[in-house]
């Protein structure tokens, strides 16, 4: 059965919508089966989605390190629309600004980072279309990682859907909640995931648990949440709102 690997949930105040990502994390897993197995906990959290920021990075860091495998940095590629930048907290500023350039198409990229399981990371993200001057600060939470052939990390991550409509909805005061996972392969969808660029949505009906959802269909692997507070102050290890500044790496 193909896998088709990675989903995202969106939830604006109680609208929860499913993205089916990852198409060259399907060719990964038709040239390596176990490259695309996660390793995150096997039954995970069946988290609130009221849990702080942050809690579930902690449950994903212990059994990280249970298993040996904390201090790996999985890249994860951030797929914002063409021109937006995205950049990293770092002590004493932000890491240099990446830009979404031509994306989806050949020679196009995406932001993409090296990040460590089990931790929190906070986001800057500008030269949003039409909102000269705004910025928007969301956390990125990364609780699993992938094991890709050795040497090409960079050509399977996580990938992370930030649509138009998210950034003018968090631009606006809403909360917008995404849940990344991968997909069980007894539980695939029936869907081709090289249409419409790897990605298929659907909406999850208000009331439901959006993390539940999402594991009772495979592994959590990262929870965006973007909203419309700013930083107003220079990132630094003692302030909460930077989660420690944990370590990143850019693509070589």
């Amino acid at each position: 059965m193909l896998l088709r690997p990675l989903f995202s949930e969106r939830g604006v105040a109680m609208t929860t919508r499913l993205f089916l990502l990852g198409a060259a994390l399907v060719m990964l897993c038709l040239a390596s089966p176990d490259a695309a197995m996660s390793q995150a906990p096997g039954k995970q959290y069946l988290a609130s989605p009221a849990l702080p920021t942050g809690e579930l990075a902690e449950l994903a860091n212990v059994a990280q390190a249970r298993t040996q495998q904390a201090y790996y940095f999985q890249p994860v590629q951030f797929r914002v629309p063409d021109g937006v930048t995205v950049a990293v907290a770092q002590p004493g500023g932000y890491s240099a600004e990446q830009r979404s350039t031509q994306a989806g198409q050949e020679g196009g990229s995406w932001p993409c980072f090296g990040m460590l399981p089990g931790r929190v990371y906070r986001l800057k993200i500008g030269n949003i279309p039409l909102r000269a001057g705004q910025e928007l600060y969301p956390t990125l939470e990364l609780l699993g990682r992938l094991t890709p052939p050795a040497g090409r990390e960079f050509d399977f991550p996580v990938q992370v859907d930030i649509e138009r409509e998210d950034l003018d909805l968090a631009l606006s005061g809403h909360l917008v909640t995404r849940v990344v996972y991968l997909e069980a392969p007894l539980l695939a969808m029936p869907t081709d995931s090289s249409l419409a660029s790897g990605r298929v949505a659907f909406d999850v009906p208000d009331g439901l648990n959006p993390l539940a959802v999402a594991e009772s269909k495979g592994t959590v692997m990262a929870v965006l949440r973007m909203g419309s507070r700013v930083a107003d102050e220079v990132p630094n290890y003692d302030s909460s709102f930077f989660f420690g500044l944990p370590e990143f790496t850019v693509r070589p």
